[in-house]
This record gives C-alpha cells, sequence and structure tokens, in this order.
C-alpha cells in the first residue's frame, strides 16, 4: 500500500474532515477491523490535527467472528450489553462516529444462512437507539471502503497478482481521492448533487412510478414534507457530512404505506456474507406479501422476517447511468459501492433527516407521515438499468420525468 500512501492520507483527511465533518472538542469513534490499524492510526492522526478531544477504537476480527457464528452457544453475537451501553453514551453526548470496512468474503461459509441472519438482526437491535440517533442526524458517520487480497480477487477474478492493485484504485477513484484535489473534488461534488436534490424537494412528489422492461411496475409514495439529500447530508446542527464515502445518490423517504406493485432486483445483495440474486419482491398496501430469490432464498427470508419494519420500504434512491461508478462497469459485491452505481430501494427504517422537519419529528409524527422507524435493519437493494423509467407525481396529478432509459429527464 506504500505507493499509495499519500492518497490514504487524502482519504482519512476527507474522512474527518467532509465525513464527519470533526467539530474542535468531539469524540471520535471508530469501528475497524484489526488488520486496518495502519489506516486507523491516519484516521487517529488526523483527528487529534482537527482538535479532536479523543479517540476511541472499537476493533473486530473476521477469525474470531467466524468462530463465534460456528461454535458458540445460541445466536451469539460480537456485541456485548456493555459495548452497546458505552456506544450509545458516545452517541448521546455527541461523537462522532467512523466505520472503517474491508469485506472478507467467506469468513461465513459452512454457517447456516438462518443462523447468520439471525445473528445479523441480534446486532442491529443492540445498537438500535444508536441507529435511531444517526438517522435522524443527531450525530454524524461516515463509511469508509478499504481493499484487501479477498475482496480483490472476487472482483477482479482475471487480473491475478494485479487484482489487489486494480481494486486500490477503483476505490481511490470512485471516492475521488486525487492528489492535492480531494477535498475541493468533494466540494465540486456536493454542489452538484444538491443542486438535483432541491429541484426534486421543490417538485413536492406525492409519489414516484417505477417501471422496466425486466419486471418492475412499483408505485412508492413520499411523505409528506419529504426533502431528496444528495452528496452527503446535514446534521440537525447544521453541520453537513457524507455517511457514505463514496456516495453518489440523490435519496429521500418514502410513506412505507403507499408502496404497491412489484419490484425486481438487477445487481447481487451481499447480506450476512451471503449473496442474494434476482430479488423479486410484491407489495400490497405497503407490505412485502410475496418474495422470492434466483440465488439466497433462505437468506432473504431471514432478512425479510427480521421484524415487520424489515417488510417496508425506508429509502428511495436515485443514481443515473451515468455516474462514475456505474462507469466503472464493475460488480463489487459491496453495497457501499454498488448502491451507489444504481438506483436503489431499501427495506428497514426510513432516515428522518430526509423530512424537511426530520430534527424535530418525534415517533408519533414519523407514524403519521408513515415513516418506517421501528425496525433494527436498514438494507439498500439495487434496482437501476438502462431501462429504468423514473416519473414523479404531484399532488395536482402531474406527471413529471425523472429518469428516461436510467439518465436524468430533468435539467439543473
Amino acid at each position: 500500500m506504500k505507493k499509495y500512501d499519500t492518497e490514504w492520507g487524502e482519504l482519512a483527511a476527507l474522512a474527518v474532515k467532509k465525513g464527519v465533518n470533526l467539530q474542535k472538542g468531539q469524540v471520535v469513534h471508530i469501528d475497524a477491523p484489526a488488520e486496518t490499524v495502519w489506516f486507523v492510526r491516519l484516521l487517529a492522526s488526523e483527528a487529534f490535527r482537527e482538535g479532536a478531544a479523543d479517540v476511541i477504537v472499537h476493533w473486530t476480527d473476521h477469525v474470531i467472528a467466524r468462530e463465534r457464528y460456528l461454535h458458540a452457544a445460541g445466536d451469539a453475537s460480537w456485541v456485548s450489553e456493555g459495548e452497546s451501553r458505552e456506544r450509545l453514551a458516545y452517541a448521546k453526548a455527541g461523537a462522532c462516529f467512523i466505520a472503517v470496512r474491508s469485506p472478507r468474503f467467506g469468513t461465513f461459509d459452512g454457517v447456516e444462512n438462518t443462523r447468520a441472519g439471525r445473528i445479523r438482526g441480534i446486532e442491529a437491535n443492540a445498537y438500535r437507539e444508536v441507529s435511531a440517533l444517526r438517522m435522524s442526524a443527531k450525530c454524524t458517520w461516515t463509511v469508509v471502503m478499504l481493499p484487501n487480497e479477498e475482496w480483490a480477487n472476487l472482483v477482479y477474478p482475471e487480473a491475478g497478482e494485479e487484482a489487489l492493485e486494480k481494486l486500490t484504485e477503483a476505490i481511490l477513484t470512485c471516492s475521488r481521492v486525487q492528489k492535492g484535489c480531494t477535498l475541493q473534488n468533494w466540494e465540486e461534488h456536493r454542489v452538484r448533487c444538491e443542486k438535483y436534490a432541491d429541484h426534486l424537494t421543490d417538485c413536492n412528489f406525492e409519489y414516484l412510478k417505477y417501471k422496466n422492461k425486466r419486471g418492475t411496475d412499483l408505485k412508492v409514495c413520499l411523505a409528506k414534507g419529504h426533502k431528496w439529500c444528495g452528496g452527503g447530508v446535514y446534521s440537525t446542527k447544521g453541520l453537513p457530512f457524507i455517511p457514505n464515502i463514496p456516495t453518489e445518490e440523490i435519496a429521500t423517504v418514502p410513506d412505507w404505506r403507499g408502496t404497491s406493485g412489484v419490484v425486481v432486483s438487477t445487481m447481487p445483495l451481499v447480506y450476512s456474507d451471503g449473496l442474494i440474486e434476482d430479488i423479486r419482491l410484491k407489495f400490497t398496501d405497503g407490505v412485502v406479501t410475496e418474495y422470492s430469490a434466483g440465488k439466497g432464498q433462505e437468506l432473504l427470508a431471514s432478512l425479510i422476517g427480521t421484524d415487520e419494519g424489515a417488510k417496508r420500504l425506508g429509502e428511495a434512491a436515485i443514481v443515473p447511468v451515468s455516474c462514475p461508478i456505474t462507469q466503472c462497469n464493475t460488480l463489487f459485491y459491496n453495497t457501499i459501492f454498488d448502491e451507489n452505481a444504481s438506483c436503489h430501494l431499501a427495506l428497514g427504517n426510513g432516515y428522518s433527516m430526509c423530512l424537511k422537519e426530520g430534527g424535530k419529528a418525534t415517533e408519533q409524527i414519523l407514524d403519521e407521515l408513515g415513516v418506517n422507524h421501528e425496525s433494527a435493519l436498514h438494507v439498500d437493494f439495487m434496482i437501476g438499468s438502462d431501462d429504468l423509467d423514473i416519473t414523479g407525481i404531484t399532488y395536482q396529478g402531474k406527471e413529471i420525468p425523472i429518469l428516461r432509459g436510467g439518465e436524468w429527464a430533468i435539467e439543473i
């Protein structure tokens, strides 16, 4: 990785300065795999230079996780009650959160899919309160992806010894990392995305219609008072931050009760280290009433069976086929990248920060608006294609083309 020392340093600076938008005196909580210690040290150094009060690191290890999933009694999770309480305390005290991810495929080979799914649900439930603070933008967070050989060989199976370097370059390019220009690149990217988001917000759609030749024919109602977010979002204190690095999506929050019709996925979904392909969901009165998968049917059933909220939509996001990650023509087998290469929807909780008055939204208000907020999950699945049409319908019944053939039909 030494060849890219400068770029990794710029990515760390991006995560701290723009990703979580660290403010002087804040605590930074980092969640990271043990093998990424070299990058966590860059993050910590950058954070302290920016005035962090402290940097707290929670380490994970895929080998230990595998042993636990295989042999621990019951559906044991790596999340202890003490760790869960500690993370919640940091969130309530105003800490910001950086998650470093480096997927290890095959870690859970031999583990029953449904068991893995159940444990994932247990872990999600342990962080339910922290997740609520994040999804309401009361604390800032970001996710940063790092390469490893297993992931590289999966993404570029024909590249041999060059696979790791190819994945490294793809991650840096898609994350808009450029020597001396990274922060400026992100400022320009945010401005572009916000122009689309503001335009869509001004349209004030009642619902969206999705259609393509693969079988998607879906109606998605949007929550009253929704807004679209792109290039990052804003905390309840008005601080801009970037939840995912990279990000290309322009997203908003549905009124889950108004979802009806059929949607078909166009890319595989990695969930609990398993692969779910060719997902087909039928919604009736806002709830998944039929579902199937060409591969990973049991895992899909485990996902949808997590709780009642996992049967409802929590996000609708637009990504045009001309975006840089889409143009890579690469399946990354990772949702952070793949969701930013494709229009997508999410099962599970919705982001109240995608409401104009999101910071003031109580649980009662969220219920009245039909914002899904009681699930332990938020799982994106990709539905974008070069023949996808999305049309917005206003409360006055006016139809406005948003995407045609997977590309923007609106001019900014």
